[in-house]
């Protein structure tokens, strides 16, 4: 488990040093429609974390700067790959026979969305792998 914890937070600072690099800046409305939607992604009551912070004694200003950062790295990766993005019907038919609840609309940026987590992973693992070849 510290393992895990230590690869994270040096995933984070290498995140936050690409984030500098490109100088990207977030805007305050930018940011609290970010927080918004991360709560009613996860279906978390924005009240009960804020207590939850409180209760274990962690900072709200802590949770804010995790947020920015994951919002500065989804603008980042955005800004490298969105435009190699592509949506393909069988893709956008294949998400929505699998939950018919969703609009196509909703499906196609289900698609991208997937395409960009890829990018960014990517993106990290060869930053990671750069920064090891260079220690050794």
């Amino acid at each position: 488990m510290v393992n895990n914890v230590v690869d994270e937070l040096i995933r984070e600072k290498v995140k936050l040093s690409k984030i500098n690099e490109y100088q990207i800046k977030i805007k305050d409305e930018e940011y609290a429609e970010f927080e918004i939607n991360f709560f009613a992604r996860n279906k978390i009551n924005q009240d009960e974390i804020l207590n939850l912070l409180e209760e274990n004694k962690i900072n709200y200003q802590e949770f804010k700067k995790y947020l920015m950062g994951e919002l500065a790295w989804n603008k980042l990766i955005n800004g490298l790959f969105f435009r190699l993005t592509s949506i393909s019907d069988l893709e956008v038919d294949e998400l929505i026979s699998k939950n018919p609840s969703l609009s196509v609309e909703q499906a196609e940026n289900l698609v991208i969305q997937r395409q960009l987590d890829l990018q960014s992973s990517k993106l990290l693992r060869d930053i990671m792998n750069e920064a090891t070849i260079e220690y050794k």
